[in-house]
């Protein structure tokens, strides 16, 4: 009997997507790494599915581009919003049914911001900027090396940091004490930042003036990288001395336990 070559080869590669996605486990989501450090993942907003959701454990609260409230016809309040660098007037709503994977909030309550120039600084569109917010109080460990989400605390972690949690706006988020060249810091973690900023005029400690938790030593790590200096943010940021992004120090799984408050992770490997 004679095959059709190209029938053959289109029914190879059906198999091989099949198979790929039957290996999926249902507690992963996969994810691109964009730039070696921005994690973009499917999601959902309401009755929109194939969003671009960037991961941003700095982010809160979250954040939903213009283009998807207009197209939900999310209406909300104006209030004030703090970046990095700033403080702008933005639009608070509440959007219903988000999903990631098999993660979902019934109502949330997000900041409604322009993020276009977001998206020409990553190259692709991007709908939301999911923070923390969506995942409070979930497990959650982010596989850099595979690119997935893992719903829950996966494989055995090298390094084990205490944190601090912290709320804005509603919104959690993690903060770390770093050691870096005999000073003590309070660092945001951002998974949406590939380096290490220290806000300008920054407190500086010495090791015998550490807090409680134990800071993490990282300037092996850094090797002769130096941070970036940023002017001190608004208000919403204030007590704390910089950003960390988790790719300035080549982790390659990091994984969130927020019933004890710790973060535990490997480096690349």
């Amino acid at each position: 009997m004679r095959i059709d070559r190209a029938w053959f080869v289109s029914l190879l590669i059906l198999l091989f997507i099949s198979r790929a996605r039957g290996s999926q486990l249902p507690n992963e989501i996969p994810f691109t790494l964009v730039r070696n450090f921005a994690i973009v993942v499917q999601g959902g907003i309401g009755p929109l599915s194939n969003l671009n959701f960037v991961l941003d454990t700095g982010a809160a609260p979250s954040v939903v581009g213009e283009r998807i409230a207009s197209r939900i016809g999310a209406g909300g309040s104006r209030g004030m919003f703090a970046l990095l660098d700033k403080e702008l007037e933005a639009r608070y709503v509440t959007v219903t049914d988000v999903r990631l994977g098999p993660i979902r909030a019934a109502n949330l309550s997000v900041v409604v911001v322009d993020l276009t120039r977001f998206e020409k600084s990553l190259g692709l569109r991007i709908d939301a900027v999911i923070g923390l917010d969506l995942l409070a109080g979930q497990d959650f460990t982010i596989d850099y090396k595979h690119q997935k989400i893992i719903c829950g605390l996966s494989g055995t972690a090298f390094h084990v940091v205490d944190a601090e949690i912290r709320i804005a706006a509603g919104a959690p988020y993690w903060i770390l004490p770093i050691s870096l060249d005999g000073h003590t810091y309070h660092v945001l973690l951002d998974t949406g930042a590939d380096h290490l900023a220290l806000f300008s005029r920054y407190p500086q400690k010495t090791e015998s003036e550490s807090p409680a938790l134990r800071p993490l030593a990282i300037r092996e790590a850094l090797s002769d990288r130096q941070p970036v200096i940023l002017p001190r943010p608004p208000s919403a940021l204030q007590g704390i001395d910089g950003v960390l992004g988790p790719a300035a120090l080549g982790i390659a799984r990091i994984a969130f336990d927020w019933e004890h408050r710790a973060l535990r992770w490997n480096m690349d490997e």
